[in-house]
């Protein structure tokens, strides 16, 4: 009986701790404009059940990318403009921003522009449930993709960080999964002529070791293909 009792107890305790150490998880901050939840959340992953929790090297490469890439960026984009960025509902790429990934805070840490991350850390298993590369730098944390919020927006915001960042890759990625706009004709294609929408976003990676960054621009590729 009394073994019964201390091994519910125990199991209690043990959930209650577990409990505890996923809030801190979720809550902890990387920098002070980004969490760590907005770059292991993952509408794929709870679908599917995949635990996304990086290691402690993974959690460090994620500040790196923050520290050195994604705070910048956010200072700039306030510098420009002193208000939050506008969401696009009903776009191609605001569908993309909220089925995948997390979303930054627009009111934490004061005024100004957020940033939407939408992928971050992938674990294996959602890497590839995801269509991911075996080697990709989501996996080690070293990569994250940037939601759009216009054509225009998005060029300068690749611009900005091919010349003031200290980047590995920097690549302009468009989804071959298309979705059609009234008029048929897509505002984001960089090349013109009749195209149906499709999402759009930056991947940006940085390696902790800055001596390893290649500063790989890759101007357009389409994903999925």
């Amino acid at each position: 009986m009394f073994s019964h009792v201390f091994l519910c107890f125990l199991l209690f305790f043990l959930d209650g701790l577990r409990q505890l150490c996923t809030m801190n998880y979720e809550l902890m901050q990387l920098t002070p404009h980004f969490s760590l939840h907005e770059f292991t959340r993952s509408a794929t992953a709870t679908r599917l059940s995949i635990s996304n929790e990086p290691g402690v090297a993974a959690i460090s490469n994620l500040q790196n990318l923050c520290q050195q890439i994604l705070e910048p960026l956010r200072a700039h984009i306030n510098a420009a403009s002193p208000s939050a960025l506008p969401r696009r509902e009903g776009t191609a790429n605001a569908q993309m921003a909220n089925n995948e990934s997390a979303l930054s805070l627009p009111g934490r840490a004061g005024r100004g522009a957020s940033l939407l991350i939408s992928s971050g850390y992938r674990c294996p298993a959602l890497n590839k449930a995801v269509g991911g590369v075996r080697n990709s730098q989501h996996i080690t944390g070293e990569a994250a993709d940037i939601h759009l919020p216009s054509l225009e927006k998005g060029r300068e915001w690749f611009n900005w960080l091919k010349v003031n960042t200290d980047f590995d890759q920097l690549i302009w990625e468009c989804s071959s999964a298309a979705s059609h706009s009234r008029t048929g004709v897509s505002r984001h294609s960089p090349y013109g002529g009749e195209r149906v929408e499709r999402p759009f976003w930056i991947h940006v990676s940085c390696r902790r070791d800055a001596s390893h960054n290649r500063h790989q621009v890759i101007p357009y590729l389409m994903k999925g293909k």
